[in-house]
């Protein structure tokens, strides 16, 4: 949610499945953002296999911040943008034009969650109301990642804490479900009585949908103003799997915050989808807002994206450990929309992946642009980036990626890597494996778990005992 003022054919070379080097996130047990009151609730813990995964209630204090990190991850007291925080990459990007969205578009587009799956993208990203309230979650397919489908609705508020809005959407597949994690407000009657921005979450067995709410908030600060017109408080999240856990990237900004990106970037994790922990003693990654993050396969390192809605760069930096930033440097800026009004902005920039939120060194991003002058007016458009071109440069001969034209090639989920970078030669291109087998609930959940959780009377579910054949022993339920 913004409010105004904040804010080709392949030939196929053999090539080994590549190994994803994951990297431990520092220690979850300390605290979130400042203020005595200030929480990082989560909806529910993991539960025993077939338990309905009750919620466990808990907030975190500053008093925790110094508490030591114990073995894992980095400390606490480490910059979080430190200049060593990753080796500075080499990063290219062109401009490759506005995204064409058949139908009737809304008025306005931003925020895009890009997944692809196979050769075919999924776009769900924020746009005007259909039903109620100020924004909706839409979706948009793709076979080329710029010809898109008609919009649909994916998700719309009018829940207990979405009431108003449902936007910035993020999702990433894990534990055998999709996982949309959202920012959420409702201004007036939410249950708790707060009514300032926070994180939810929606769960779908497919990535088309439906998309299912899940009870409550899943990432919250209670001691940030629970009035939505004194700061932007929580939200605008960015997903990525890593380490067997969710790695929870969030805006949360509070009054005074200094600009020209108001607020800061906060990391938490989970190993159940619903239950998050603070990473980084709580203290931020980094401190510039409107941020999506994914993880190149190749060389490990975490790539994130930024545009503030009144700005029309789009910068980007680089973690080793997803938790230490290169500091923001508004010379590392990506080719960006420049045939805009006077007023024109480009803001709010979201990464293609594949759906846990990984990429092969060749990705592009969307981002809202505006096509006229004027709050709102907002459409798609679309940049192309390489990491490391002298490695994963295959642009001349795989359009958008290798993992995109293994896939389109093969017709199956594949694993892409540049063979011969620069090569214009389809015989010289990408080479390919089949990405790794999931396992998954098909044996003892048919439908899904979400499904089948459902039928039992929960919101949602995830796959608790991948491979299992014993129903009782198979989703957890939330």
């Amino acid at each position: 949610m913004l409010r105004r003022g904040r804010l080709a054919s392949i030939p196929l070379l053999g090539w080994a499945a590549l190994a994803v080097a994951c990297s431990q996130p520092a220690n979850e047990a300390a605290s979130p953002r400042r203020g005595p009151d200030a929480s990082l609730e989560a909806g529910g813990g993991g539960g025993a296999p077939g338990d309905a995964g009750e919620r466990l209630d808990g907030s975190v204090r500053d008093a925790l911040a110094d508490a030591s990190l114990g073995e894992a991850g980095p400390d606490a007291s480490d910059a979080s943008t430190e200049p060593d925080a990753a080796p500075l990459p080499a990063v290219t990007s062109s401009t490759r034009g506005w995204v064409d969205i058949a139908g009737t578009r809304p008025s306005y587009e931003y925020g895009p969650a890009i997944i692809r799956e196979g050769s075919t993208y999924y776009a769900f990203y924020c746009s005007d109301p259909t039903v109620t309230g100020w924004d909706t979650i839409r979706m948009s397919t793709s076979q080329d990642g710029s010809s898109w489908s008609a919009p649909v609705d994916a998700l719309v508020p009018g829940g207990a804490y979405d009431l108003d809005s449902a936007c910035d959407p993020t999702v990433v597949k894990f534990r055998g479900v999709y996982w949309m994690y959202y920012t959420c407000i409702n201004t007036t009657s939410s249950p708790d009585g707060y009514h300032n921005n926070r994180v939810c979450v929606a769960v779908s067995d497919d990535v088309s949908g439906p998309y299912r709410k899940y009870e409550r908030p899943v990432v919250e600060d209670l001691g940030c103003p629970s009035d939505w017109n004194a700061s932007y408080c929580v939200g605008q999240p960015s997903a990525v799997v890593a380490d067997a856990r969710v790695y929870l990237y969030y805006t949360n900004a509070y009054p005074g915050d200094p600009g020209p990106a108001p607020g800061d970037i906060h990391l938490a994790t989970s190993t159940d989808g619903v239950q998050f922990q603070p990473a980084n003693g709580g203290a931020p990654v980094w401190n510039h807002r409107d941020v999506d993050v994914k993880r190149d396969r190749r060389s490990g390192l975490f790539l994130m994206v930024q545009g503030e809605v009144d700005t029309k760069q789009i910068v980007w930096t680089a973690s080793s450990d997803g938790v230490h930033w290169l500091p923001y440097d508004p010379s590392r800026s990506i080719a960006f929309n420049t045939s805009m009004p006077a007023d024109g902005r480009n803001h709010n920039p979201g990464l293609a992946g594949d759906a846990l939120g990984h990429f092969d060194g060749m990705t592009f991003v969307m981002y809202g642009s505006s096509y006229e002058s004027g709050w709102g007016k907002w459409h798609l458009y679309r940049s192309d980036i390489v990491v490391e071109p002298a490695e994963n440069d295959c642009s001349q001969c795989a359009e958008d990626s290798c993992d995109w034209a293994c896939s389109k090639t093969l017709a199956s989920e594949q694993v892409g890597h540049c063979a011969h970078p620069g090569s214009a030669e389809v015989g010289k291109c990408c080479a390919c494996a089949a990405a790794p087998a999931e396992s998954d609930c098909a044996a003892c959940a048919p439908g899904g778990c979400v499904v089948a959780c459902r039928a039992g009377g929960h919101s949602i579910g995830a796959c608790s005992v991948p491979g299992s054949k014993d129903p009782a022993a198979c989703c957890a339920c939330y």
